[in-house]
């Protein structure tokens, strides 16, 4: 589709037309760049989707592929329940398609997010102006929390959850991808244990946070078993997001 120019709402009818020549050698020749180069694919068109959305992508920020986007378009049902969120944090938030992806989903959400890497901010900041959404989403270059300690209706999360162990296993593609936004120390635990013990003090006492942690989420259930999280299951494949409410976070105190 990238290589043609068609959009992905392209009429059915158009995809069962013959290709010029000159249309096959354009789909030969980002093929075979794929092949050779072993870059992602959004690297190389420069944007993918994510919740329905387009965002600019590049080597400086992970490409988005979390199952959030589903729980996201679904407006976080039936966690939620009536609750309707003002306020949101994304942390890690690379190109800040998690956090540009709530404020068009819930239309009165403000939303902060964070990241320590400047330069995935930069790529974040092209997407929020391209969506004319700087009044709704503030970019902070922080470790995890924005300053000043807000609080926060909603907290949602991808942070790096790779046991560094599993470098070697993972496919050349993955390894592409900024090193700081995947890999989180011998357990993959580097990131969430700080997000999971600091996570209540930013929460409004009804508030949700909601954390990717993956593959190592069996491990996680058991580590935090006393905040009984819960873990959506989606039609579009994926695992690893537990949702938990602000008072079961008090259990850790």
């Amino acid at each position: 589709m990238h290589a043609l120019g068609w959009d992905y709402d392209i009429d059915e009818t158009v995809l069962h037309a013959p290709l010029s020549p000159g249309q096959l050698q354009a789909i030969d020749d980002i093929v075979t760049e794929r092949i050779h180069s072993r870059q992602p694919a959004a690297y190389i068109t420069g944007y993918t989707w994510f919740a329905g959305h387009r965002f600019t992508i590049d080597s400086r920020v992970l490409v988005p592929r979390s199952p959030i986007a589903e729980l996201i378009q679904a407006r976080l049902q039936p966690w939620l329940g009536l609750r309707e969120p003002r306020s949101a944090l994304e942390i890690g938030t690379g190109s800040a398609c998690i956090a540009l992806a709530l404020a068009l989903e819930f239309p009165q959400l403000q939303v902060s997010a964070t990241d320590i890497d400047p330069d995935a901010l930069d790529v974040a900041r092209q997407n929020v102006l391209a969506y004319g959404l700087e009044s709704r989403v503030q970019l902070h270059l922080a470790d995890i929390f924005p300053p000043n300690e807000p609080r926060f209706d909603l907290i949602v999360s991808n942070p790096p959850y790779v046991p560094s162990a599993r470098r070697e296993q993972l496919p050349e593609e993955f390894l592409a991808e900024p090193e700081t936004a995947l890999f989180a120390g011998p357990e993959g635990f580097n990131c969430v244990d700080r997000i999971i013990r600091r996570a209540r003090r930013h929460l409004n006492d009804n508030g949700l946070l909601v954390i990717e942690v993956g593959e190592i989420w069996p491990r996680f259930a058991e580590r935090y078993a006393r905040l009984e999280p819960m873990w959506p299951e989606f039609e579009r494949g994926g695992e690893g997001i537990a949702i938990i409410e602000a008072g079961a976070l008090d259990r850790l105190s």
